[in-house]
């Protein structure tokens, strides 16, 4: 249909003196305006010998004609040991005249629906840590509301 594959090839080098751990490793496309995520692929490093440099390709599926940001996140355990990015332009910026008009792009978010599908979760999947605020939960709020009635109440007695 209306999508492509960008097939990337990462580069690790171990530039130590010992041989590496197995990281696991996210590889994402997001669409450079909108930070929309068209595609995302966990793999893992392997073991890599001091001052060796290894190949991991992976493909991502993206919608055609977008400009996207390749993330490359490598981790261990939860922490994020190495980060790096580059750019794939399948749509770029177009002068309309000699005035250097540039056209504006309509971002389509429903090209940009990813499905979950249960084998493409490893089973070292980083857990979601998701949006909470802090402060005391609701079962100790509700513990000081009805301690406050009670010393309320009493000292008006």
């Amino acid at each position: 249909g209306n999508n492509v594959v960008i097939e990337n090839d990462i580069y690790l080098t171990n530039a130590g003196s010992s041989v590496s751990e197995d990281y696991k490793v996210l590889v994402k496309a997001r669409e450079m305006d909108a930070r929309l995520i068209a595609d995302k692929v966990w793999t893992t490093t392997g073991i890599i010998g001091p001052e060796e440099t290894i190949v991991r390709s992976v493909n991502l599926t993206v919608p055609d004609n977008y400009n996207y940001v390749v993330e490359v996140i490598i981790w261990k355990d939860n922490t994020i040991v190495k980060r790096g990015e580059d750019y794939v332009q399948l749509n770029p910026e177009k002068v309309i005249d000699k005035d250097k008009t540039v056209e504006s792009k309509d971002v389509t978010t429903s090209d940009f629906l990813v499905e979950e599908t249960p084998t493409e979760v490893p089973a070292y999947e980083v857990p979601y840590e998701g949006t909470q605020t802090p402060g005391f939960g609701s079962v100790f709020a509700i513990v000081s509301l009805i301690a406050a009635f009670f010393m309320f109440r009493r000292r008006s007695v």
